[in-house]
């Protein structure tokens, strides 16, 4: 979070994105497939897809979407949130563009009735974001 608030002191515009059904969109390789098994009545079942629940999920779910995220500008993730911070709206637009991107290449899908445009103030992590 340090690091983030030496970038806002150059900020004017905020977006951010919340993916949806974050831990879902990540699929399990077939040696993890064998560890995250749920029990039925009706037999045993496999999840195909990082489930939600199991206590290394979080930071599985970071450490992957950290990964994608690499070399962004002015990009901060914290598991489903998506922050991105610019001087300018040009600027903003170009990184806008590189994330979709990047989200698009992955099958990364976001909640749109949670994503926030081009803003002057916004709320991530609990705290409130402002133009310096």
């Amino acid at each position: 979070m340090d690091k983030l608030l030496i970038k806002l002191l150059e900020t004017n515009i905020f977006l951010k994105l919340d993916l949806s059904d974050a831990y879902f969109q990540l699929p399990l390789d077939d040696e993890s497939k064998k560890l995250v098994v749920i029990s039925t009545p009706f037999g045993l079942y496999r999840y195909k897809r990082l489930p939600f629940g199991v206590s290394s999920t979080p930071a599985i779910f970071q450490r992957y979407i950290e990964s994608i995220r690499m070399k962004t500008p002015n990009c901060a993730t914290f598991l489903d949130g998506i922050l991105v911070t610019r001087a300018s709206m040009m600027a903003h637009l170009k990184t806008l563009e590189l994330v979709f991107a990047k989200s698009q290449e992955n099958g990364l899908s976001c909640k749109i009735q949670k994503c926030e445009f081009v803003k002057t103030e916004i709320t991530y992590l609990g705290q409130v974001l402002s133009k310096a």
